[in-house]
């Protein structure tokens, strides 16, 4: 299947239906990156990436340029799609064709699609439709006994909360395989990428229903390898969003068969499906997939100052997210887990919303780091003052705004413990969240 694409060397990189340049694979260990030249005489054209800047010249790399590379999916759905099509993401050349297969539906705005040999864009081979007969439409209950699942506040779904899910007060049901229920999250549809290890998989909603279809408006994630992290994760979100964060609207949801899944709407669609230009910071500081834990918080720190549109506000926020970060236990913020968006109604540089928030230390309490990312050389062992050197000096912040800073953690143990006791987390493990909390904050 897809032969075609998988032999193809050259492919057209749009940006939301609108050709920016072109891909090609010169030899096994050799890649060319070269913005059209219609685009490039365009008024309003913008950098694909702040990795990759408007220039004339193409970039020529020994392996797939940073920003491409981390548009591959990983964890379960990479190792399915190796099986699949015989490939090895390991190698410089299987990435290339893996990118082929999965990047019309990527991160951000950008799709990705193969040429033949006359420029013209291959289509998909794709594979038989799954037997409608197996297809069975399950109802999506609160995971919360007399709370929103949205918003967690008492009562049902809130009419607001759910139009700020799904843009509709319909019940929410999701399509799955009748006899083989947790096939729904093997696989993500043909053509369609999403980074991160845990299980999760791409969701169209039309009139309640959760498909799993492009182009996809949501993410679901479904319970998995590790110790309750949907509950871990709405209730972290939800926190976060209760104390002024930019957190997107999430859910969580109880599915016979299935168990929680936690839901959230994708940030870089609107609802019209214009897709917003998105990358994390590994495609900004040039590191690839598999390095995303080799970077620094100063790092990213520079480049907030080097590309955002309005350095003061964003280093602001900045502190605030890793504060709150370290506060909940949360030290898997590797590269990927930091992105910056480019709003084109404003033509403003900015952090993105939040994702990927929860407390990984009550989940995996195996993990021995308190930031993946190091803060000043260190990854553990962190005081308040480790955090004011880093507000004040690195990302020299005025000092009242550190301070400031430091007066909103009692605020964020009292939201958590509130949010904590209603969530649906086992009660063993609202003890270990709350401790971790506690324990956190003490410190600073």
């Amino acid at each position: 299947m897809n032969d075609r694409i998988l032999n193809a060397k050259r492919a057209q990189v749009s940006v939301d239906g609108k050709t920016v340049g072109y891909l090609e694979k010169i030899a096994s260990d050799e890649y060319r990156f070269a913005y059209d030249k219609t685009y490039l005489a365009s008024p309003d054209a913008i950098p694909l990436s702040l990795s990759l800047p408007i220039q004339n010249m193409p970039v020529v790399t020994e392996e797939l340029p940073p920003f491409f590379d981390n548009l591959l999916m990983e964890g379960r759905a990479l190792r399915q799609m190796n099986r699949e099509h015989g490939l090895d993401a390991r190698t410089k050349s299987d990435r290339f064709k893996l990118l082929l297969l999965s990047a019309k539906d990527t991160t951000g705005a950008v799709t990705i699609q193969a040429l033949d040999e006359g420029g013209n864009v291959l289509p998909d081979e794709t594979l038989p439709s799954e037997d409608p007969t197996a297809i069975v439409y399950e109802t999506m209950h609160s995971a919360y006994a007399g709370h929103c699942p949205v918003c967690l506040k008492p009562g049902s779904i809130h009419p607001r909360c759910s139009t700020q899910l799904i843009n509709s007060q319909m019940t929410m049901k999701i399509a799955v395989n009748e006899f083989d229920r947790q096939s729904t999250f093997r696989r993500l549809p043909l053509g369609a990428s999403i980074s991160g290890a845990q299980d999760k998989s791409l969701f169209k909603v039309t009139r309640g229903i959760f498909r799993p279809e492009l182009p996809s408006t949501h993410i679901l994630k479904p319970e998995g390898d590790y110790t309750e992290m949907p509950a871990n994760e709405h209730l972290t979100m939800t926190i976060a969003r209760n104390n002024r964060f930019n957190v997107p609207a999430t859910g969580l949801f109880r599915v016979d068969g299935l168990g929680l899944i936690y839901v959230i709407k994708r940030f870089d669609r609107r609802v019209s499906g214009e897709r917003i230009l998105l990358e994390d910071f590994a495609q900004i500081l040039k590191y690839m997939e598999s390095d995303k834990e080799d970077g620094s918080m100063e790092e990213i720190a520079t480049a907030i100052d080097t590309y955002a549109s309005s350095p003061a506000i964003e280093k602001s926020d900045y502190f605030r997210r890793i504060l709150f970060s370290f506060v909940f236990g949360n030290g898997d913020m590797h590269l990927k887990n930091w992105s910056m968006i480019y709003d084109s109604s404003s033509k403003l540089y900015k952090l993105s919303p939040v994702y990927d928030w929860l407390n990984v230390r009550a989940s995996m309490p195996s993990e021995k780091v308190e930031m993946i990312l190091p803060l000043g050389e260190q990854r553990t062992d962190f005081s308040r003052s480790d955090f004011e050197k880093f507000g004040l000096d690195i990302l020299r912040l005025n000092k009242f705004i550190v301070q400031k800073t430091f007066l909103e953690v009692p605020t964020w143990v009292s939201k958590a413990k509130s949010l904590c006791a209603v969530s649906a987390l086992s009660d063993a493990m609202k003890v270990r969240y709350i401790q971790i909390v506690e324990e956190r904050s003490q410190r600073l």
